[in-house]
Formats: C-alpha cells, structure tokens, sequence
C-alpha cells in the first residue's frame, strides 16, 4: 500500500502508518477473512496500487495505541493477553490471529477490543464507552 500525506501531518503520523506487512502465501489473519474472499484477494493481488492517505488511517493508528496500552498492562494470573495463534488448515494454508485477552477464570476471551468512531458505542468484555467523533481534529498541519 501506498501512503500520501495529502493534510500535511506530522512525520510521526506518517512513519506510525507505515507499517510494513509482507503478505505471506498461503497465510491468512483472521481480520483479512472478515472482509471477504474476493476483497482479501484483490487487496493481495494489488497491494502496490492502493493508496491510503495519513489522515484516513489516524483511527487505525488510534487503536494501535490503545493496544499498546493494553499490552503493556498487568493482567492476573488467570489472564492472557496479545496472544498470536497460528491454526493449519488442509491444503497447507493457515489461519493466524492475535486474541486480545482471555480470562481462565470466566472462560471468556476478547478478540475484539477496538476503538470506533463516529458517536459508535465499543462494547468488548462487558465493558461500554461512547467514543469521541475523531482522535485529533482535522485541519492541516502545513500552516
């Protein structure tokens, strides 16, 4: 994918989204998967023609944040956190994802702690917050 700065953000933002991921054959995440076979496909096979702009992916890179935070909080003994499983699938495909936490002690786990926007409500683990419409305001940075 390729990144443009079209509001001139700061270089911080700029290098923070470009994460780079190397699509691996055969592989597939569990995120990926959500969108779709056809969507997952082309986004595979065109990667290098897509382009996103900085202040598109400020979310995304929001909720990166918020699992770093979460990441580097203390859980329980009972508790597991940021967890990556790698399932093999038949014709030597594989499934991976990274569950947020899981709590022995309940039985239940959380793959989907996530920040939204919009006015959305972010519901994960029986815990609710209405979230702010956007992390940081959007004007230009140039000026």
């Amino acid at each position: 994918m390729r990144i443009t700065n079209e509001m001139g953000l700061p270089q911080p933002f700029v290098s923070a989204v470009e994460k780079e991921y190397t699509y691996k054959p055969k592989r597939y995440s569990v995120t990926s998967i959500l969108k779709g076979p056809r969507e997952a496909i082309l986004q595979r096979r065109h990667d290098d023609e897509i382009t996103s702009d900085v202040s598109d992916m400020v979310w995304a890179l929001f909720g990166t944040a918020v699992h770093s935070v979460l990441e580097n909080a203390q859980e329980t003994d009972d508790q597991l956190k940021e967890n990556k499983i790698v399932v093999e699938m038949p014709n030597g495909y594989e499934l991976s994802g990274i569950f947020d936490l899981y709590d022995d002690s309940t039985g239940r786990s959380s793959s989907a702690i996530s920040t939204t926007g919009a006015g959305r409500r972010s519901s994960t683990a029986g815990c609710s917050a209405r979230l702010a419409s956007t992390p940081i305001a959007a004007k230009s940075w140039q000026s």
